[in-house]
């Protein structure tokens, strides 16, 4: 899993992201003209576009998670940090959507 993380870090930047499906493009072509487009062609890169679709959803949507887990874990601590916080609140993430509107009407009404 940690090899996952790291490829997927690595690879989910703007930069490397964008060096990345250039290449991927170029080559698309470059094979396209040698196989003159043939149906052949055309259905193997329909194929690497969807696979290669596919691979960047997943790894953006792990790059979110984890910056998302960063955030809840610091969000955490500061509400630990203050003295009138409540618990029940720093945990919300875990609760059934009911629970979290009761606990949003409180903190409206506070």
């Amino acid at each position: 899993m940690e090899i996952y993380r790291t490829v997927a870090n690595k690879f989910s930047t703007a930069f490397s992201s964008f060096w990345m499906a250039t290449a991927i493009i170029s080559l698309t072509l470059g094979t396209g003209w040698y196989f003159e487009f043939s149906t052949r062609w055309q259905s193997a890169a329909s194929l690497a576009a969807s696979v290669s679709a596919l691979l960047a959803l997943v790894f953006l949507q792990r790059s979110q998670s984890h910056s998302d887990r960063a955030s809840h874990v610091k969000m955490d601590e500061m509400i630990r940090a203050l003295s009138d916080a409540r618990d029940e609140v720093a945990a919300v993430e875990d609760e059934s959507a009911e629970r979290i509107e009761h606990l949003a009407d409180q903190a409206k009404t506070k």
